[in-house]
């Protein structure tokens, strides 16, 4: 559960939300076209302007498998309100893709910080050369 305000300013729990930022999922009979790969990103949870009730939004960033078998995510963008539109993959080459993919993206946050790391390291020799 996830604790929110709700539009009087009170601590609400709300339940947790089905997918995570940049899940990648196929989309569901309910979506304007089923069957497809895409990725959610940036859930928030919004209160509907009709009623109290409320949900999860998602951001969605359209992708597809190119011919090397890679995820390619395209610039477009739009929101859902609903989470039955979106389904966990459930192809296993799908899946396995989207794991090569999510391991890319972390490898390349861990090389942008051991480059931050070698500049601050870079920064020290330096000072340590100066008091020598």
């Amino acid at each position: 559960m996830t604790i929110i305000r709700d539009k009087k300013g009170q601590f609400i729990s709300v339940p947790d939300p089905k997918f995570f930022d940049g899940q990648i999922v196929t989309t569901s009979k309910d979506y304007f076209s089923p069957k497809e790969i895409t990725m959610l990103v940036e859930p928030h949870w919004a209160l509907y302007p009709n009623n109290e009730a409320g949900g999860w939004v998602y951001g969605e960033k359209y992708c597809h498998i190119d011919k090397t078998s890679n995820i390619c995510v395209q610039g477009g963008c739009g929101f859902s309100f609903e989470e039955k539109s979106f389904l966990p993959l459930s192809n296993s080459t799908h899946k396995l893709i989207a794991e090569i993919y999510y391991r890319e993206q972390q490898v390349g946050e861990l090389e942008r910080k051991m480059s931050e790391l070698e500049s601050e390291l870079n920064k020290l020799r330096y000072a340590l050369e100066l008091l020598a």
